[in-house]
């Protein structure tokens, strides 16, 4: 239901676009910063035994993007779609008593996902002040598992990511001739993924990311 609701808007949007006057292209980016609203941890099993824990903390990952915009504006109504490359990530700790000593062991490791990005943001602007809010679409090229900092698993790790995400964002920002500089935060609607493999042992997950999304604009023409 969520996606349709998204796609509805998607096309509301582009139908908005029409009105409106091309005044401007240009090239943005700018850093990201990632995060889970909120901690959570999983326990693993594996041959029986409660022999893992991952914990998914709230600390933030920095990512970078860069892409294309376009902005089409009437009065002080505008309406700026863009097409992105973003890289973006998300630490997660295991902790394992799989070990002859029966202490613990700590890991932390971070996968990175590069995606393409597709924001659509509608707004209104107060001078060299500007706000909005929109969809976006996001697609996953590519995805690292990160690494180990002190052990390693013989099965090896596996995460079942979704290739397609949509969410929304809010964006408050100013501009000056013609340069911008923007605030937005990001949620997501999608999910991350459906789970995580580790050792052998596989646990359901409901990772949805947020994001603070710091962006420099350039018009070119």
């Amino acid at each position: 239901m969520a996606k349709k609701v998204l796609l509805t808007c998607l096309v509301c949007f582009a139908a908005a676009i029409l009105p409106l006057h091309a005044v401007d292209f240009g090239i943005r980016g700018g850093l990201n910063f990632s995060s889970v609203p909120s901690s959570d941890e999983f326990t693993l099993f594996s041959n029986g035994w409660t022999d893992h824990m991952l914990e998914v903390p709230q600390s933030s990952h920095t990512g970078f993007h860069f892409g294309v915009f376009a902005n089409f504006s009437y009065a002080s109504l505008f309406v700026q779609p863009e097409f992105l490359f973003e890289e973006t990530g998300q630490k997660l700790v295991l902790i394992s008593q799989n070990n002859a000593a029966g202490n613990p062991e700590i890991s932390s490791f971070t996968p990175k996902f590069s995606n393409i990005k597709i924001p659509i943001t509608a707004g209104i602007e107060f001078g060299f002040l500007r706000i909005g809010a929109g969809p976006y679409y996001a697609y996953m090229l590519d995805n690292t598992r990160g690494f180990f900092d002190s052990i390693s698993l013989d099965d090896g790790i596996s995460f079942n990511y979704k290739d397609s995400r949509m969410g929304y964002q809010a964006m408050a920002g100013i501009r000056i001739g013609n340069i911008s500089l923007d605030y937005r935060l990001e949620g997501s609607i999608s999910r991350l993924g459906d789970g995580i493999d580790i050792g052998g042992a596989y646990a359901d997950f409901n990772i949805r990311q947020r994001q603070h999304i710091i962006s420099l604009g350039i018009v070119i023409f």
